[in-house]
């Protein structure tokens, strides 16, 4: 990736206005694209498309593909970006969708929440360190006036009750506003060194009693004539490259960067962290247990068959100290009712351990099942709360003598500390058969409902 002044990532990128403004940004060499769509198909037409717009050259652009309604393709995004472009100092915020029906996600969620907010917080959350390691860092956010016509309806965030296209959009577009505004609030208490702002392209088509869209002028509509779409693009491009942007921040901006006035409900600050608390508890209950506990009780049962055929061979577990801190509520795996970062982070530890302890017991012959624990260790998921740890090297120490230890051979359902010692003595939890065999089957069956077969 060549040097540049500006390592610019946006969002659904391969058509309409996103593609519009990357092709007006490559148009200048000191800005270097990265184009996102959902396949690799639309990206590669993208880039040739933003190419013979800039003459044929390629150098400054490249592509990323991910599903904004998958949150684990949200996940692998933002871990290869970090990996090929860590250079991003700007974010835009651009992809949407408008949806005749009400739709659901492979998580459970309403695509139109998912994809307009849920993966645009969840992805700016993930990309936020490496943003804040470069010097006027950016997130920026596509808003729309529509965003005053509503509040939310905490009751049916998923329209679970009543769906109507251009209201879930302008709840939406709702959330987006408090999530940059709640944003920017964080990046000065936490004295990042990244700015939030919401852009608003201009007013969009509205529906009339009818249903039907009357135009205003431009926006969202499929028949957006080329020349409005232009002319949004090209002021997209001249807010991004413009340095005297670099310092504002928590702002509401139209496409000539004078300041516009947030609706009521976009300002109030209650509601900003309510929705923060919301979407952190949902994003958890999503991934806290499936990504800690289900996706090793999963990956184990599904390779164990190949492990026996290789025997002798082992699974290593992964635990943590804490994990005898919290009892588990069978009735609250997920943390629906209640979640605490912590918390929950231990539960899941613990149904690993009680998970690693019933398969040692069940395993063939020939594989053995072990449990370690890293120790405190200076990682990202430290990095989220007030602790720091030890080198990120001594933690891997268990881990290893899990894997080389020859001795481990013949042991099974056995504890080791972060030094590689034995732990003799388990939780009470932990140990409990009965408690075993209930995570066991509740994980099968949530495993089951999201398709896994065993």
């Amino acid at each position: 990736m060549p040097d540049s002044r500006r390592t610019i990532l946006i969002t659904g990128s391969t058509d309409g206005i996103g593609r519009q403004t990357a092709a007006d940004l490559a148009a200048h060499p000191e800005n270097f694209v990265i184009i996102h769509g959902r396949s690799e198909e639309k990206c590669l037409a993208a880039k040739e498309f933003i190419a013979n717009e800039c003459g044929g050259s390629r150098a400054n652009l490249d592509f990323v593909v991910a599903d904004l309604s998958v949150l684990s393709e949200v996940v692998e995004l933002a871990n290869e970006v970090e990996r090929r472009f860590p250079s991003l100092n700007v974010l835009l915020c651009n992809a949407g969708v408008l949806n005749q029906r009400r739709l659901e996600t492979k998580d459970g969620l309403e695509m139109m929440f998912q994809i307009n907010y849920l993966s645009h917080f969840y992805l700016c959350h993930l990309l936020e360190p490496l943003l804040s390691r470069q010097q006027n860092s950016r997130i920026l956010v596509i808003g729309s006036v529509l965003h005053s016509w509503t509040s939310i309806d905490w009751g049916d965030m998923m329209c679970e009750r009543e769906y109507e296209k251009y209201l879930q959009y302008s709840r939406a577009k709702l959330m987006l506003h408090l999530f940059a505004f709640t944003l920017h609030r964080r990046m000065i208490l936490a004295k990042k060194n990244v700015t939030v702002n919401v852009l608003e392209l201009g007013k969009e088509k509205e529906p009339n009693n009818n249903g039907r869209l009357k135009s205003t002028c431009g926006g969202f509509s499929n028949s957006m004539s080329n020349l409005s779409l232009c002319r949004q693009a090209s002021a997209l491009t001249q807010i991004i490259e413009n340095s005297s942007f670099n310092k504002m921040s928590g702002k509401y901006l139209d496409t000539c960067g004078r300041q516009l006035r947030s609706g009521q409900v976009a300002t109030d600050e209650r509601t900003q962290e309510r929705l923060w608390d919301y979407t952190i508890e949902l994003l958890a209950s999503l991934g806290h247990t499936i990504v800690n506990h289900l996706a090793n009780f999963i990956l184990a049962r599904k390779l164990l068959p190949l492990l026996a055929k290789n025997a002798p061979a082992r699974i290593g577990l992964v635990s943590t100290i804490c994990y005898e801190w919290h009892p588990l509520d069978f009735s609250d795996l997920e943390a629906k009712n209640k979640y605490d970062m912590y918390e929950q982070y231990s539960k899941t530890k613990l149904m690993n351990f009680m998970f690693g302890l019933k398969l040692s017991r069940e395993a063939p012959g020939g594989v053995t099942v072990n449990i370690c624990e890293p120790g405190v260790v200076d990682t990202k998921l430290l990095r989220q709360g007030p602790y720091s740890g030890g080198p990120v090297k001594d933690g891997a120490i268990s881990s290893i003598k899990l894997v080389m230890d020859s001795e481990l051979d013949e042991i099974n359902g056995a504890y080791y500390d972060s030094t590689g010692k034995r732990v003799q003595k388990l939780s009470e939890d932990s140990t409990d058969q009965a408690q075993q065999d209930q995570i066991w089957q509740m994980s099968e069956e949530i495993a089951v409902k999201h398709g896994v077969k065993f």
